[in-house]
């Protein structure tokens, strides 16, 4: 590598807001081991982490979040209808998605600027032992929220990799559902 590259590599990685040089912790997704990031570790928390690595089940929901008549209690996730009853995901898509949960680059450090008025239509609830935590994705504005098991939202973040998400949805809703090239 010469020294031009060395250079604009560092200017890069200097550019880059709140994702300088830190220590990272150790979490298993069986059945491998990966290294989260700090910023990760602080914004879900370690027993949110847990409950995601851990997670015994896996349920992806359907969400209508422009159905908006009057639904009973039981209807609803998080005040969003749902469209789609809970199907349980198999285990290589919820390693997939622990994958992609836990990839720090898919959180935008800059914070959450209000695109959508936040209209879920996915939603992602991980079971661990007697805990719950619920992930719902809004593909309006890429923002996504994590619900701990009192309903009481865990910050948001924005998603820079929106493809990335659509596709893996698309492939644990849609699994028989070929891709042509």
């Amino acid at each position: 590598m010469n020294y031009l590259s060395i250079f604009l590599l560092g200017f890069m990685y200097a550019s880059i807001p709140n994702l300088k040089a830190q220590t990272h912790t150790k979490y298993k997704i069986s059945p491998q081991k990966v290294i989260l990031d700090d910023n990760l570790v602080t914004f879900l928390g370690s027993e949110r982490i847990k409950v995601i690595q851990e997670a015994d089940s896996v349920l992806v929901y359907g969400l209508n979040p422009d159905d908006n008549n009057k639904h009973s209690a039981s209807e609803l996730l998080e005040g969003f209808y749902i469209s789609n009853k809970a199907q349980k995901i198999k285990e290589k898509d919820k390693q997939a998605l622990q994958r992609q949960i836990f990839q720090i680059q898919n959180y935008d450090s800059e914070g959450v600027h209000e695109l959508c008025a936040f209209s879920p239509q996915i939603a992602f609830e991980f079971y661990q032992q007697q805990q719950k935590l619920r992930l719902l994705l809004c593909f309006y504005c890429n923002e996504l929220k994590f619900f701990d098991s009192k309903s009481k939202a865990i910050g948001k973040s924005f998603t820079k990799t929106s493809s990335d998400w659509k596709l893996l949805v698309n492939r644990i809703v849609n699994p028989n559902n070929k891709r042509r090239k």
